[in-house]
């Protein structure tokens, strides 16, 4: 079973994610200067550094920190979006606008 964070993002699929777990420094810096480049932004290789937001202790990355999504999922005790009675809100609404795989991964979670 997959690992998924409050947005309903698939760990699993997730770059950051998986180049923490191979432990891997050289595509840790490659996922760094791929991301500054789409996200014309500087990111560090330590910024991609991730076990997952869900995963409650261990290493996170740079966002993890200013996600609007974990930090709402956490006031509220939801181990997602999708567990939340106010599913549906702007701010998971406007995320899903860009992610729709993560849309379809809350989709799933919500039917369980």
């Amino acid at each position: 079973m997959s690992q998924y964070g409050y947005c309903g993002i698939d760990c699993e699929k997730c770059p950051a994610y998986l180049v923490t777990k191979e432990d891997n420094r050289e595509r840790l810096e490659q996922v760094a200067k791929e991301w500054s480049k789409e996200y014309k932004s500087d990111i560090t290789p330590e910024d991609v550094i991730c076990d997952g937001c869900t995963a409650g202790t261990g290493r996170v990355n740079a966002h993890w920190h200013e996600c609007e999504i974990r930090q709402c999922a956490q006031e509220k005790k939801q181990p997602h979006c999708a567990a939340c009675a106010d599913y549906g809100c702007n701010t998971i609404t406007d995320f899903e606008a860009v992610a729709p795989e993560a849309k379809a991964n809350l989709a799933k979670l919500r039917n369980r």
